[in-house]
């Protein structure tokens, strides 16, 4: 799925995979990187070892010395390669930083959401070392959540996360999502309605990975250059001390609706 949704023929030589399986045939293509990084095959310290090899990776391997942005996803992310690369023209790669989907802990950390994935700059990679990452590791006593100890790495290193909605997952069981999908396709054939752009999308449906083909036709459909006179913005969103705002900033459960009621999860409207 990977190979087939956001690194189509001709593009695999733009991603390295940092796999924990021992049988990587099914990912075997010309120009594809792969490193098997041995790291065990759980959600919790097998994801936070492979970081720990791609951040190594990113930092010292000659190959990578004059990238200036680094994207790291799932294998179950579909990611619109275009609007990444719009987005981070925006942005300095000399300067620490991170961005993605914000989500607020219940401590008042905010950490960016694994699924959907984040960007960090150069400059970030630049500052991070094995020995912030490993203190990281070393609070939890081995017990890891992966994307929670990013955001304690952010605050280790004094790098502020910058939310940015884009980033998102697509579950089409859950009803503020699966509205949010069918605005997007709604407003595919004319101005594009909002300031910002889908970055990334992580398959969040239970069940399998078929969604993905439809998400990567339907989302090059739309013409992001043609935006709407009267384009809106999501909410703003902080964590407060003791994460006030619960759960991912791509969303502000709060708020009241706001008659068009698709996207009253994106905070208040009014929505064209």
């Amino acid at each position: 799925m990977l190979l087939e949704s956001w690194l189509p023929e001709g593009r695999q030589h733009m991603a390295e995979v940092f796999t924990d399986s021992s049988d990587s045939r099914f990912l075997v293509r010309p120009g594809l990187k792969l490193t098997a990084t041995g790291c065990p095959s759980t959600y919790t310290l097998g994801l936070w070892c492979k970081n720990m090899m791609m951040l190594r990776a990113w930092k010292t391997d000659a190959r990578y010395k004059d990238v200036q942005w680094f994207f790291r996803a799932m294998d179950d992310t579909f990611v619109h390669l275009e609007n990444l690369m719009w987005l981070t023209q925006q942005y300095d790669p000399n300067q620490p930083i991170v961005i993605g989907e914000k989500v607020c802990y219940w401590s008042g950390l905010m950490y960016p959401d694994g699924g959907p994935g984040f960007v960090v700059s150069r400059k970030f990679v630049e500052m991070w070392s094995e020995e912030t990452f490993n203190m990281t590791l070393e609070t939890h006593e081995g017990e890891t959540i992966d994307d929670v100890m990013w955001g304690q790495l952010l605050e280790h290193m004094n790098v502020k996360l910058i939310h940015y909605p884009g980033f998102q997952h697509a579950e089409l069981t859950n009803k503020k999502k699966e509205n949010q999908y069918r605005y997007f396709i709604r407003h595919a054939r004319g101005p594009w309605p909002l300031t910002f752009r889908p970055i990334a999308v992580h398959q969040g449906v239970r069940g399998g990975l078929e969604f993905l083909p439809k998400l990567t036709y339907d989302l090059h459909q739309i013409d992001y250059d043609n935006v709407h006179p009267n384009a809106v913005s999501a909410a703003e969103c902080d964590c407060g001390p003791r994460g006030e705002v619960h759960g991912r900033c791509s969303y502000a459960p709060y708020y009241p609706p706001t008659g068009n009621g698709d996207m009253s999860d994106y905070g208040p409207g009014p929505w064209l």
